[in-house]
């Protein structure tokens, strides 16, 4: 009778752990995860709908839109070209630029 009474109460407090273990550490950290998992799903949502709002551009106005961005970032390179202490940095950055957005257009 002492044994099975001790089975008993071992068993309750196995259980009784297990119980306040999945409500207190358990269920915030999967409410976490399924807000988490929402966030993911509405970002991912928003990125493919701008993905087809870009395919649906025709693309000699999205050539336009590269070719004024390029514009924009060459003046902005020259603007901070007294800020360079070395010509060969400006010419690095120009070189990565001009292949970026040739690979850009060759794409369309």
């Amino acid at each position: 009778m002492i044994i099975t009474r001790g089975i008993s109460l071992t068993n309750f407090l196995v259980a009784s752990s297990a119980l306040g273990f999945q409500i207190f550490v358990l269920y915030p950290w999967h409410k976490q995860l399924d807000d988490d998992f929402e966030k993911l799903k509405h970002e991912h949502i928003r990125v493919l709908r701008t993905i087809e709002r870009f395919h649906a551009m025709p693309k000699e106005s999205t050539i336009a839109r590269l070719a004024a961005g390029k514009e924009t970032i060459l003046k902005l390179l020259e603007c901070v070209t007294p800020l360079l202490y070395n010509g060969a940095i400006r010419e690095g950055c120009i070189e990565v630029l001009e292949l970026v957005f040739s690979e850009a257009f060759d794409s369309f």
